[in-house]
């Protein structure tokens, strides 16, 4: 868990970066550069095109900027809770592939693992480990832990319960392999194997799911800078042209 965090947290650096920039210069932009630049306009003229599109835009951040910062700071609220608690099919279907969704469901699916096995391979009953673990879990693990649980009420072992819900947890790879590894060894041992062998496996899609969320922060900061840019530069091209004109 430790060495997923520090990946999860270097990683997160660049995209915290990026985000505050292209915010900052939204809002230099909005509230300085573009109103005294269209300072410099003859009375009366009006900006069009990509410049007055530019224009509009930053008399909304401009206005809006309170309950911007409001919006972020709620926005952020929301995912942060809505990651160890969310349920329902739009979490199953979407969110759960998407960062940081799926780094959690990364993370918790690992050491539900290793925990989980290393209880069995004590002695513990799977019954009881899982009713033992619900009453500790959040929300969303504990949907997963009830589907399993109610499936070993039913009789069935927990690698049944696993390929037949349909829910993919820990992960959609992880049930193809414990279907398989379990029917030639015991579902402990195979679980103890695969979480050991999926370890490494998780920290590396941790890595590449923090690298996907860096490559759409550096693109989003991308587009605010040639949005401002460009509308910037039509701006100065009207007013040069009203300027002649005038």
């Amino acid at each position: 868990k430790k060495r997923i965090k520090k990946v999860v947290i270097s990683k997160s650096i660049g995209p915290i970066i990026m985000m505050s920039v292209a915010m900052i210069m939204a809002v230099l932009f909005s509230t300085k550069v573009i109103p005294e630049v269209k300072a410099s306009l003859p009375q009366g003229f009006s900006l069009s095109g990509m410049a007055g599109m530019v224009d509009r835009v930053s008399q909304g951040v401009a206005d809006g900027l309170p309950f911007l910062m409001a919006g972020v700071v709620v926005l952020a609220a929301l995912v942060s809770w809505s990651v160890p608690n969310l349920t329902g099919g739009f979490r199953d279907k979407v969110l759960n592939r998407l960062p940081p969704w799926s780094v959690y469901k990364s993370i918790t699916g690992v050491i539900w693992m290793i925990s989980t096995a290393a209880l069995l391979k004590k002695g513990a009953d799977m019954k009881a480990v899982l009713q033992s673990q619900m009453k500790m879990a959040r929300p969303w693990l504990k949907k997963e832990l009830q589907t399993l649980h109610a499936g070993a009420l039913r009789g069935q072992t927990i690698d049944q319960v696993m390929t037949t819900s349909g829910r993919g947890f820990p992960d959609e790879e992880v049930v193809d392999d414990i279907a398989i590894y379990s029917k030639t060894s015991s579902f402990t041992d195979a679980l103890i194997m695969l979480a050991r062998e999926w370890i490494e496996e998780v920290e590396e899609s941790v890595r590449q799911k923090m690298s996907m969320l860096n490559f759409g922060a550096m693109l989003f900061m991308s587009a605010v800078v040639l949005f401002f840019g460009m509308g910037l530069f039509a701006i100065i091209q009207q007013v040069t042209q009203a300027a002649k004109g005038f």
